[in-house]
């Protein structure tokens, strides 16, 4: 296993991973998002979870539509993962997006919304 240096994470709103000097190579990347009910989704209107490397976008993770309309009370969830090649210094980060036009909570508990960070390299 490799043990990670506690400073690799920034917490918070705007939370990164940054690669520890000497740790490049192969991550796995896992990620969940779960928006909660209380809004409506309008037929088409979508959430997307995408994985950022060094503040630009590397791939969507995950989307998904809303097929239907929606009254309030119904959640939308995405989840996915990828390999990704990283070196010292670069970081990741994982955002979601929403296009209700309202604004939407995702789910804090960490029961459904989590990121899971991954060294494949020795």
């Amino acid at each position: 296993p490799v043990t990670i240096q506690s400073t690799a994470v920034t917490t918070g709103a705007s939370w990164k991973f940054t690669v520890p000097a000497s740790k490049g190579g192969k991550y796995f990347v896992s990620a969940a998002a779960l928006f909660e009910s209380g809004t409506a989704w309008a037929e088409g209107e979508v959430m997307r979870l995408e994985l950022y490397k060094n503040n630009a976008l590397y791939c969507h993770l995950s989307y998904q539509a809303a097929f239907t309309a929606a009254s309030s009370g119904f959640s939308m969830f995405v989840t996915g993962s990828t390999v990704i090649d990283l070196a010292a210094t670069d970081y990741i980060d994982v955002r979601v997006y929403q296009s209700s036009g309202g604004a939407i909570n995702v789910d804090a508990s960490g029961d459904y919304s989590h990121v899971s960070i991954c060294s494949l390299s020795g």
